[in-house]
């Protein structure tokens, strides 16, 4: 009978044999299994190592292959495969009451004021649109796309978001690789760049007077 940990490893080095693309979530093949492994047994994803040894049943370690294989053979990523939306995250987490989802294209929708903005919009320029893994298009092309420099939906989001935000208020933005191409489209406008993971020069902040500054007479 397979343990869990045993099960995460097995599938990590499916998933790497395989060559999947990885960055819906994890950036790596263990993590990915371990998603997939602990979600097929309904088992906690924060604590692998409280579960790790726990055995699994022929059944069950069946349904997670089946798993592995599915995400292998369609490329979609994990969050697509265990269901992970929006809507029912914030049921799951019991955030209906504090939590208000919106449908809509850009900030059309929505009218606020807001004193915080954050976004992470399309920004994949046309030449890197071409050449993504299988993964990024099993997403909607329209998440990910922002026209030839990657930029066409920043520019709409920049003209409409002072009207949408208070005096004070800050947008946070991220733009992933792009970073030449932003400066390039907004070479004027006073940003600050911010330290993440992924390094300093993919998520910025640009405060509503900057932003109204862009459209100013």
């Amino acid at each position: 009978m397979s343990t869990v940990i045993e099960l995460i490893e097995s599938g990590a080095k499916q998933l790497e044999a395989a060559g999947v693309a990885f960055g819906h979530g994890t950036a790596n093949a263990f993590d990915e299994a371990a998603w997939l492994v602990l979600w097929r047994l309904k088992l906690p994803l924060d604590d692998i190592d409280a579960v790790a040894d726990t055995p699994v049943s022929p059944a069950d370690a069946g349904k997670v292959a089946a798993l592995i294989d599915e995400r292998i053979a369609s490329r979609k990523p994990a969050a697509y495969l265990t269901n992970e939306v929006a809507a029912i995250n914030v049921t799951r987490h019991e955030l209906d009451a504090r939590v208000t989802l919106i449908e809509s294209d850009g900030l059309k929708n929505l009218t606020g004021p807001y004193d915080l903005v954050l976004c992470n919009p399309p920004y994949v320029n046309s030449a890197s649109m071409a050449a993504l893994p299988a993964e990024y298009r099993a997403e909607p092309e329209l998440a990910l796309a922002g026209g030839t420099d990657g930029m066409d939906f920043v520019r709409r989001l920049f003209a409409d978001a002072p009207s949408r935000m208070s005096e004070q208020a800050v947008l946070v933005l991220e733009i992933g690789n792009e970073r030449d191409y932003f400066e390039a489209a907004f070479p004027q406008l006073e940003v600050v760049w911010l330290e993440t993971s992924a390094g300093e020069d993919q998520v910025l902040l640009v405060t509503r007077a900057a932003l109204a500054s862009l459209t100013a007479p």
